[in-house]
């Protein structure tokens, strides 16, 4: 019995190690990333930068942050960022959740079949980036 306590403890060592490098079932992943350089706009004075990054959890899950950025000398300082969620939350209909810059949320619904990602690279993608 004595000899089988390492061999034990060894295995139990290995399981533990596996489980912790094991990535989460919910980890987003980065599916599109646009920057557009700026001059002279609402938030920018000079130059600056739009930096749109968007991370999809599944087909219906999509969170899409937009930060913007002003150059300062040869460096670009971050002036302010939202986000907003892309989630369906039923067969027909598609939640946009949009942080306002102002502060609090907003929320819209679409009648859409759609999934989040569908919607995101058909109708919202080439409205912004036309």
């Amino acid at each position: 019995m004595n000899k089988n306590i390492p061999l034990i403890f060894a295995v139990l060592f290995v399981c533990a190690l596996a489980l912790q490098t094991v990535e989460p079932v919910a980890a987003a992943k980065i599916v599109d990333k646009q920057v557009k350089y700026v001059t002279d706009n609402q938030y920018v004075t000079g130059h600056g930068k739009e930096v749109f990054t968007v991370y999809q959890y599944n087909k219906n899950n999509l969170w899409l942050n937009w930060k913007i950025y002003q150059k300062v000398g040869n460096k670009y300082k971050l002036i302010t960022q939202a986000w907003t969620q892309l989630k369906k939350t039923n067969k027909n209909t598609l939640k946009v959740k949009d942080q306002l810059l102002e502060g609090g949320w907003e929320n819209t619904y679409i009648h859409t079949k759609l999934t989040a990602a569908q919607y995101y690279w058909r109708v919202y993608r080439p409205q912004w980036f036309s």
